[in-house]
């Protein structure tokens, strides 16, 4: 395991690290995209998997929540109903944090970059903030770390939040490209080709990290920007194709997804296909020959039905929030908010400010993350290089089906993928 001997130092590349709008804002992701297992909950998990009652008490723990909410682009408000749902939970089975009970305090930054939610925590004076996959990342940050409030997030690629010692991303935000130089040196393909939606969040981190990614993978990569809500991207693959690529990766929304899948299959292209799993969504599952069979995705949560996280995740979200759908946006905003609860008291928390906390997440032993398929995160700096803020150098894959769903959960880990570049 390859790592930085000094907390908060973040490597950049170029103009800086992913942003957060890779896995929602950036790419355009929508609210409808696909439910990654959705047809795995039919019936539901006895609530048998809460397990014992233990009740918080005393004195609340004030928790802020935060999520971009309803705006033109996206809708990721779910996030806010998983984090009502964790907290009834945990407060209920887990005597809270510490012992005392948890009671948020949610704010929306409606896709604003003038958000006042960071300043509005302060006020509340929260110990900490929980976030699914916040867009507006920056101007939210600023102010809770003047105030010295630790963040946690579980996709948070941006360079603010990479580079501060107090903020931290519980799974491993490099999984988009990360996970396809796990399959291409898994499945000896020395040449690959990345098709991603060109705008900035999206085509500049892939033209920084993915050639370090890959060559650690013993592969060459083409970036390949196409542009947003471009009907047909056949010129851009056939372009490619001749080339000889031995698997193409995609990085975008739904429909930019579609788009590229169509001009693979037009064009009677054999070689394999992987993308991240906010490509998937049923209304562009119809409009593919096929639709989305035979593409390996990576994802962030493994919603196996058969796995004891998904059965606590299920429980938790048919007995706290019962009238809320399972999707990507309501799964990220549970793992979030349920990882920051476990490593707390993983850390047996017994300093309940901002310093206590941040100090007790970075002290804390390895933690099972909420829906990781049995992997772990610990934000002791050392799991990748390039940010000692990212707490686990794993990943999931898994194979969409036809109608934009996602089945066969596979954990995946290889830390040589995430070595820093070689001195020459």
């Amino acid at each position: 395991m390859t790592h930085d001997k000094s907390r908060g130092r973040t490597v950049v590349f170029g103009a800086g690290i992913l942003v957060a709008a890779l896995a929602l804002a950036g790419c355009g992701g929508s609210s409808n995209s696909a439910t990654p297992g959705a047809s795995a909950s039919a019936g539901g998990s006895s609530n048998a998997a809460l397990g014992p009652d233990k009740k918080a008490s005393g004195e609340p723990v004030l928790i802020g929540s935060v999520n971009d909410g309803v705006s033109a682009a996206i809708d990721t408000s779910k996030e806010a109903a998983a984090a009502d749902a964790v907290v009834k939970y945990a407060n209920d089975h887990l005597g809270g944090i510490g012992g005392r009970p948890i009671k948020l305090v949610h704010c929306e930054t409606k896709a604003s970059p003038t958000t006042d939610c960071g300043n509005q925590f302060v006020t509340a004076k929260v110990i900490a903030v929980a976030s699914g996959s916040l867009g507006q990342t920056e101007p939210v940050i600023k102010p809770l770390n003047a105030a010295g409030i630790p963040v946690v997030d579980i996709l948070n690629q941006s360079p603010g939040f990479l580079g501060s010692k107090i903020d931290f991303t519980l799974s491993n935000p490099l999984n988009a490209f990360g996970g396809p130089a796990i399959y291409a040196k898994k499945n000896g393909i020395k040449k690959a080709a990345l098709v991603v939606i060109d705008v900035p969040a999206a085509i500049e981190p892939a033209k920084q990290l993915a050639p370090l990614l890959f060559g650690n993978a013993g592969a060459t990569v083409d970036v390949i920007g196409g542009a947003p809500g471009a009907a047909d991207l056949t010129p851009i693959i056939q372009a490619e194709e001749a080339k000889k690529p031995g698997m193409y990766h995609v990085i975008g929304n739904p429909s930019f997804c579609a788009s590229v899948l169509k001009a693979i299959k037009t064009l009677g292209i054999k070689s394999p296909v992987t993308g991240i799993d906010r490509c998937l969504d049923k209304t562009s599952a119809s409009s593919i020959p096929g639709g989305f069979k035979g593409m390996t995705v990576f994802t962030p949560a493994n919603l196996d039905p058969t796995s004891p996280e998904f059965k606590l995740y299920d429980a938790i979200r048919t007995t706290y929030s019962p009238d809320v759908t399972s999707d990507a946006v309501y799964s990220t905003g549970y793992q979030a908010i349920l990882g920051l609860i476990r490593v707390l008291n993983a850390a047996n928390l017994t300093d309940f400010t901002p310093a206590g906390v941040a100090a007790a997440i970075t002290s804390a032993p390895p933690v099972d993350l909420p829906l990781g398929g049995g992997g772990q995160f610990q934000c002791n700096g050392k799991q990748i290089f390039i940010s000692a803020q990212i707490c686990s150098s794993g990943g999931i894959t898994a194979d969409a089906t036809a109608d934009g769903g996602v089945e066969n959960f596979t954990t995946i880990s290889d830390p040589s993928i995430y070595a820093p570049p070689t001195k020459k």
